[in-house]
């Protein structure tokens, strides 16, 4: 499958699967209107859906209310929240055909929409927000902002029971942020590139898929985006395909790499310093799952689905020299037909050819040899042996089998796979399973 085909698939995917729908932009663009209304329009709209990265279905939005210049002596977050719910609560449009549960949370106001069976359907925060005196590089202000902001939807509602009303050192409550920068950037990304939020919605989505399997996996969406962000920044034209598989190639160093990418508003501060808490158990099983991904990506032909590459698999490798071409980073684009076969040698006569079925027995010599060269750079070889067996191998070398001849040593079932390289790319696979008896 070409890389354009791919490309085709993961858009359509996306588009039609993760995107918003726009009865949910409808939605929100009513509550957002209401909100507006009461805040005398001093609000502006923050994370991922101004940044067009959120996924459907969208859950929440965040809202800053802009209240002016910061003055510690005179600023009591106590203060500000209980005239914001007043606020809220008195003048308040419901536009919605739900119902709407105004919340006085600790560092902000909350209002969640819930149907006749009480499912909730978004909720939004409002969030005081200062105008910090700074501005970022595109002249915009930045704010002081509860430090709540940099915790996630579901787990401010714990944070929300462990915090009360009763802070008011503003020192414990402000943070300096620019949500206008990132939405500035992220707005410039999607101009140059559409492939940069889609990329994102992919992600996140494996992401969410990720920890819906493990709660303990809970990589956060922000640091995703903004890993993302980098990757595009660095090549503006990088299709969606690369950008997918260059993110999951690196995703081991990303998580072994804590304290790499700085907050804009706070240089001394990292958005992804939450990855020191990560144990090795925790990293191990996110490699895993990454390498399950990327083993879907590898063998994906066509006759499955994108959804299919976004189940989550643990791809636990049973020897140390288990490898697989995304770990030289090449990536999989079958483009060309590949035949290799098998030649087997008993007692010293001559080869002859492995039959279709490839069941031998023990004590033989076996070369493999591709069947009508194709046009590339060179071949690379891997063997895998069954996984009982004694050693179960899966190396990968270049131009032959790292033994050849192979010996016929283990019972089971084994494979041996070619692959053409061009350009470092995989343009061509074929594969000889191989079943030893007694």
């Amino acid at each position: 499958m070409t890389k354009n085909d791919l490309n085709i698939l993961f858009r359509n995917h996306i588009k039609i699967n993760l995107s918003p729908k726009q009865e949910e932009q409808d939605l929100i663009s009513k509550i957002y209107e209401s909100v507006q209304k009461v805040l005398q329009y001093n609000c502006i709209q923050i994370g991922s859906y101004p940044r067009s990265t959120a996924i459907s279905p969208v859950h929440d939005l965040d809202i800053l209310y802009i209240l002016g210049g910061f003055d510690p002596t005179t600023v009591n977050p106590r203060d500000v929240l209980l005239d914001l719910n007043n606020e809220i609560e008195n003048n308040l449009e419901n536009a919605t055909p739900y119902s709407a549960n105004i919340l006085l949370q600790s560092h902000s106001i909350s209002v969640v929409f819930t149907d006749s069976d009480e499912r909730e359907i978004i909720s939004i925060d409002i969030v005081p927000a200062f105008i910090s005196g700074n501005k970022n590089e595109f002249g915009e202000d930045q704010y002081w902002v509860p430090e709540l902001i940099n915790v996630g939807h579901i787990k401010r509602k714990e944070y929300y029971e462990k915090v009360g009303l009763t802070k008011s050192n503003e020192k414990d409550w402000w943070i300096k942020t620019d949500p206008r920068g990132y939405i500035h950037i992220a707005s410039d990304l999607n101009t140059i590139n559409s492939d940069f939020r889609k990329t994102v919605k992919f992600i996140k989505k494996w992401k969410s898929n990720l920890e819906d399997k493990d709660s303990h996996l809970a990589l956060k969406s922000f640091h995703i985006e903004q890993v993302i962000t980098r990757l595009f920044q660095a090549n503006s034209n990088i299709e969606i395909f690369d950008a997918i598989f260059n993110f999951f190639v690196s995703l081991t160093d990303i998580i072994d790499n804590p304290n790499t990418i700085s907050d804009r508003a706070n240089n001394d501060k990292f958005i992804d310093d939450y990855l020191q808490q990560f144990t090795n158990d925790q990293k191990l099983k996110i490699q895993q799952a990454r390498d399950g991904f990327l083993i879907k990506l590898e063998e994906f032909n066509g006759s499955n689905s994108i959804k299919d590459l976004l189940d989550i698999i643990f791809y636990e490798r049973k020897s140390l020299e288990e490898s697989f071409l995304f770990d030289k980073k090449i990536p999989v684009l079958k483009e060309q037909a590949l035949t290799i076969n098998g030649w087997i040698q008993k007692n010293n006569q001559d080869f002859r050819r492995l039959s279709q079925q490839g069941i031998i027995d023990k004590g033989l010599k076996i070369r493999f040899k591709v069947f009508m060269p194709i046009n590339c750079s060179y071949y690379k070889w891997k063997v895998k042996n069954d996984n009982s067996s004694i050693k179960p191998r899966g190396e990968i070398t270049d131009h032959h089998t790292l033994s050849d001849p192979e010996n016929t040593q283990y019972r089971g079932s084994h494979y041996v796979e070619c692959y053409a390289i061009l350009n470092e790319i995989c343009i061509a696979s074929a594969r000889q399973n191989i079943v030893i008896l007694n």
